[in-house]
């Protein structure tokens, strides 16, 4: 098993927080800009309320995955105490800034008290507000110069890619799974921004890879740490296309897309994502060893 092979084995739970967490952030953005300026019947803004409890799990396995890479709990304690200096501190609040709000915008949604559905709203606007600096931070984390695999200005671009990638057919399976019946446009819309992100994605990747060039510590050459980068780009990309094409097929068939099949299509296009996530992990190498 090569050096970077077992990088990525050691860091697999950020891969899976990198996957899950921003792509629940995207979807959880697009279900509440469609309960506060789309025009729902009181019990379709109901029922697709408690529905945003799905992209909200979905980005709290993630979380929950980066939290073990921390060793033992009590460790977050050191992680809160960078925050404003640290980068890994101002992802963690960040994260737990959306959480919070999401969470308590969902929770809320349950209750018939005036004063409680009063903040539903502005809950929800602030929990949006709150999921993009969570995505910001997160892929300001990686700038780390002491990391010279990491610190490319593709990088960055390449995690919010994946976000919009991963977002776009989450909140498909969403909406579906809260049978609301969507506007065509919005569905089609959704799959050309996941479309549209996981092309982008793959060029974004491919420039990642060329930038390593000749990049090398004492120990190994950067490209030697996982030489199968283009073949993981390239998977996740077919997959991505398979998991547009799932959801496309049955928006031109039905003129709607079916749970079981949105489903389908999330996990294909979490399962490219996390392809080239791993690989992202096995490029780990420092500047000096």
């Amino acid at each position: 098993m090569g050096v970077g092979f077992s990088q990525g084995l050691a860091q697999v739970t950020l891969a899976l927080f990198t996957t899950l967490a921003p792509a629940g952030m995207v979807a959880f953005c697009v279900m509440a800009c469609v309960l506060l300026f789309g025009k729902l019947s009181e019990k379709q803004w109901e029922r697709m309320s408690h529905f945003l409890v799905v992209p909200l799990a979905v980005a709290v396995v993630g979380f929950i995955g980066s939290a073990t890479h921390l060793g033992k709990p009590s460790n977050a304690l050191y992680v809160l105490a960078g925050i404003g200096r640290s980068p890994l501190s101002n992802e963690v609040i960040a994260s737990v800034t959306f959480f919070a709000l999401s969470g308590m915008s969902w929770y809320v949604g349950f209750s018939r008290q005036r004063w409680a559905q009063r903040l539903v709203r502005p809950g929800m606007l602030l929990a949006c507000a709150a999921g993009a600096w969570q995505v910001w931070e997160i892929a300001n984390a990686y700038t780390i110069r002491t990391i010279s695999t990491w610190s490319t200005p593709s990088v960055q671009a390449n995690l919010v890619l994946a976000a919009l990638m991963g977002g776009a057919l989450l909140a498909i399976c969403s909406l579906s799974l809260s049978g609301y019946r969507t506007p065509r446009r919005l569905f089609g819309a959704l799959l050309a921004i996941a479309g549209v992100s996981a092309a982008a994605a793959a060029v974004s990747q491919s420039l990642q890879f060329a930038e390593l060039g000749a990049m090398r510590n004492v120990m190994a050459l950067a490209r030697d740490l996982a030489p199968w980068y283009p073949a993981g780009i390239a998977v996740s990309a077919i997959l991505a296309g398979c998991a547009i094409a799932v959801d496309a097929r049955g928006l031109r068939m039905r003129g709607s897309i079916d749970p079981v099949r949105a489903r389908a299509a999330c996990a294909l296009m979490f399962a490219g994502v996390f392809t080239v996530r791993f690989a992202f992990y096995c490029l780990h190498m420092t500047v000096g060893f």
